[in-house]
């Protein structure tokens, strides 16, 4: 990659005889990397600059040095004048009127430069007139005053080896079937202000020490935390181990970069505990007087090969905190791998309140664990049943009587009753309602138009709407024919 450097200088008079401003432009270097470790660049290469002279007729003959600041360390030095008169050094264009195009190349190691850490160096490109006069070159004048052009900078660190910490997660006793990683933190001094790329390999080994045979490995990219070269690395899944006891040594390599030497974390060790077991319970809330309650008991994360052994007790407490009186235990036996759930049942449970919890002794394999116990808003109340309601009243007619009608006419008669539960359904179960009127059997009404003279006797039902065995009542009437109205007999 080729760098512009340039300035504009200082003007100058133009006028004949005058010392005219040249303008270096256009000025490369080889490709610099910025920021660079010792060693890293020795600044050989190629160098050009176009020197302008800015007036009519004036081109800028001469020399241009390039040199390395500070202790103005030379690099390379182009210089051009009439053919006739002077020996060109290096290449030089005279490409455009007014203006030379010089160039020259730096041979390997020609700064000798010692840096100095954190020491910014600037690549710089003087222009020196030469011959002010030629005989060959018709019209050309050389009055260019001695110009330096701004630099191109480069910054110099050192490599450094930086600290590499780690972190064993869950933790350096992680139980049997959790999923082992690790994590890195990169700490260095003396480099950049921004982070490389740069990795971290990730080896797992069985034993205590960190040689042998890698039982996984991952290699992960450094995080910069925004301070030089440090940052972390947390590795994929090393190893899900499951033998209780056994011992697991990780070692975390910092693969370094331009800025830094490679460097390795201490081995660290871990050791597998048994499995985490946990014991969950869920159980009834509330219930009445002599109904039965129960807790539902599931346990988790046991081990799988070998199976777990044991029992998981269920204990009934009476009050909260599960420190009362014991009302009940139960002992499940566990009998399979894996999960494992039991729902325990107590009948004819007294009014109160009560707590539960289960507990597991563990085995060889298995850690001991109890659940939280349950009380006050996750245990149970018992209260007493509500008394039943009172009987309802009984139900019987109170319409003893029905008012008289006359022939040919519209007749109305309400029957009405008392008592019982809801509403009323009427019905005549023994003969019938006079012809022409009829029985509503939700009202009670008896209404029609009356026919001649005869006697009608019937019988009038009333049933309630009570559960689960509803209310009955029963009437006679009789219409009388001399009377024309109807009457219990």
């Amino acid at each position: 990659m080729v760098a512009p450097l340039g300035g504009v200088l200082a003007a100058n008079q133009g006028s004949a005889g005058a010392t005219e401003t040249p303008v270096i432009t256009n000025i490369t270097t080889p490709s610099l990397a910025n920021p660079q470790v010792v060693g890293g660049e020795d600044f050989s290469g190629t160098y050009t600059a176009t020197v302008d002279g800015q007036v009519a007729g004036n081109y800028p003959l001469g020399t241009v040095n390039f040199v390395l600041e500070p202790g103005a360390v030379p690099l390379c030095s182009s210089s051009y004048g009439p053919p006739a008169t002077a020996t060109a050094t290096g290449t030089q264009t005279l490409s455009s009127p007014e203006s030379v195009v010089y160039s020259c190349i730096a041979p390997t190691n020609a700064s000798l430069v010692t840096p100095v850490t954190g020491t910014t160096y600037t690549v710089e490109a003087t222009f020196v007139a030469g011959l002010t006069t030629s005989s060959t070159l018709v019209g050309v004048t050389n009055t260019n005053s001695t110009e330096t052009s701004s630099g191109v900078t480069v910054t110099v660190y050192p490599v450094v080896t930086p600290t590499v910490t780690t972190t064993v997660n869950p933790s350096a006793t992680p139980a049997a079937g959790s999923a082992i990683s690790d994590t890195a933190t990169i700490t260095t001094t003396g480099g950049p202000t921004y982070s490389p790329a740069a990795t971290v390999t990730f080896n797992i080994y069985a034993g205590t020490v960190c040689t042998g045979t890698i039982l996984g490995t991952t290699t992960n990219t450094v995080s910069s935390n925004g301070v030089g070269n440090n940052g972390t690395a947390t590795s994929g899944t090393l190893l899900t181990p499951t033998n209780v006891g056994g011992s697991y040594a990780i070692l975390a390599t910092y693969n370094g970069n331009a800025f830094n030497n490679a460097a390795a974390a201490t081995c660290e060790t871990l050791v597998i505990q048994k499995f985490a077991d946990t014991i969950a319970t869920s159980a009834t809330s509330t219930a009445t007087t002599g109904s039965p309650i129960s807790d539902q008991v599931t346990i988790s994360g046991l081990s799988t090969s070998p199976a777990p052994t044991g029992e998981v007790i269920l204990t009934l407490y009476s009050g909260t905190g599960c420190t009362g009186a014991t009302v009940n235990t139960w002992v499940n036996v566990l009998t399979l791998t894996g999960t494992q759930t039991w729902t325990d049942q107590y009948n004819n449970t007294p009014a109160g309140t009560y707590s539960w919890q289960a507990s597991y002794a563990g085995d060889t394999n298995n850690a001991a664990s109890t659940s939280p116990c349950e009380t006050g808003g996750t245990g149970t109340t018992v209260t007493n049943p509500p008394p039943p309601p009172p009987p309802p009243a009984t139900l019987y007619i109170t319409t003893h009587s029905v008012p008289s009608g006359s022939r040919g006419r519209p007749y109305f008669a309400q029957i009405m009753a008392t008592g019982g539960t809801g509403a009323y359904h009427w019905t005549t179960i023994i003969g019938h309602v006079p012809p022409g009127t009829a029985l509503n059997p939700t009202t009670g009404v008896i209404s029609g138009t009356l026919p001649g003279h005869s006697v009608w006797t019937f019988e009038v039902q009333v049933t309630d709407s009570g559960t689960p065995t509803p209310q009955t009542a029963t009437h006679w009437y009789t219409r009388n024919l001399d009377k024309d109205k109807w009457t219990l007999p």
